[in-house]
This record gives structure tokens, sequence and C-alpha cells, in this order.
């Protein structure tokens, strides 16, 4: 029913505070059956998730830094 222990960068969320999610047009407009997304403020960048990620991958291995895709538990579904 409800989420339990909702964390942004490890910390718990603020009620009130206001937070900037990336995410695709479909899912923003209630695709998926999201549609408590619908009555958030959008702000369109033009940009495709696609690239945001192979841009953010780019300029990690630029740093040196590595690129991993690894399950890191940050989401926990109480049915599984």
């Amino acid at each position: 029913g409800q989420p339990e222990a909702v964390l942004v960068n490890r910390v718990p969320i603020v009620t009130g505070r206001t937070y900037r999610v990336a995410m695709p047009d479909y899912i923003a407009h209630g695709g998926d059956r999201m549609t408590f997304l619908r009555d958030f403020p959008l702000q369109y960048t033009n940009v495709l998730i696609r690239d945001a990620i192979l841009q953010y991958s780019r300029d990690q291995q630029a740093l040196g830094m590595p690129v991993d895709a690894v399950l890191d538990g940050r989401i926990i579904s109480s049915q599984e």
C-alpha cells in the first residue's frame, strides 16, 4: 500500500521540500498507471533519458571513474 523509508541520497525525504526527478514523458503524463504524477509541474529539457545516461557514463569515464551496473538495493518490494 504505502511507501516506507523513502530516501534520497540515503537521507529521508523532507515533507514540503521540492525534489526534481528525471523521467520519460510517458511516465510523467500518467502512463503505466502513474496518474499521481500528472498534477505536478513539468519542465521539458528536450533531453532523452537514454542520452542523459550515456552522457553521464561518458563524463564519469572522462574523470577516470568506473561505470558499473550493479544491483544496489535502492528499491525494495515487500512483495518479493
